[in-house]
């Protein structure tokens, strides 16, 4: 009896473990979601941004060799972290800014490339945290509450998300 017991639990256990195997994990999305996790300032001249990120095909970020269309550098792709610079009016509400010079005429816009981070295996979900270091000037002087949105791209150029910081002020 204690034989049949035993090979009883044994049978069972072997359907578990098959049967966890089987299951398919959660649907993750292909498109990248980010969440907003902090901005750290170190006095005037530089600060860093950090935030989370889930990729359901885990193609984030760009090799040195993604020069081609369209990632080449005169392309819209080049750059796959997007930050948009907002300042406080003194009314309280935000407003990006906008850089007179002639030769720029854009508002203020920080963009980086992320190093290419493709998991090996048949798994290819993909989630972390990106901290980026952020140098002089992160604000433009003068503005003493700033703000950031930011977004991704991958490779399959799926935007993500707009992440929003909090108010930032300025030291």
């Amino acid at each position: 009896m204690k034989a049949f017991i035993k090979k009883r639990f044994w049978f069972v256990l072997l359907l578990l473990v098959v049967f966890y195997a089987c299951v398919k994990k959660g649907y993750v999305s292909p498109i990248p979601v980010i969440a907003y996790e902090n901005f750290i300032t170190y006095g005037k001249d530089s600060a860093l941004f950090s935030f989370t990120f889930k990729d359901g095909d885990g193609d984030i970020g760009l090799s040195q060799g993604d020069t081609l269309p369209p990632f080449n550098s005169t392309g819209a792709y080049y750059y796959d972290l997007i930050m948009t610079y907002y300042f406080q009016e003194t009314d309280g509400s935000f407003h990006t800014y906008f850089n007179p010079l002639p030769t720029v005429n854009d508002t203020q816009t920080f963009k980086y490339r992320i190093p290419n981070i493709t998991p090996q295996g048949q798994d290819k979900v993909l989630q972390g945290e990106i901290k980026v270091t952020m140098y002089s000037p992160y604000f433009i002087t003068g503005h003493t509450v700033v703000k950031y949105n930011a977004f991704i791209y991958d490779r399959a150029l799926h935007k993500s998300n707009v992440i929003l910081t909090p108010p930032i002020k300025v030291q």
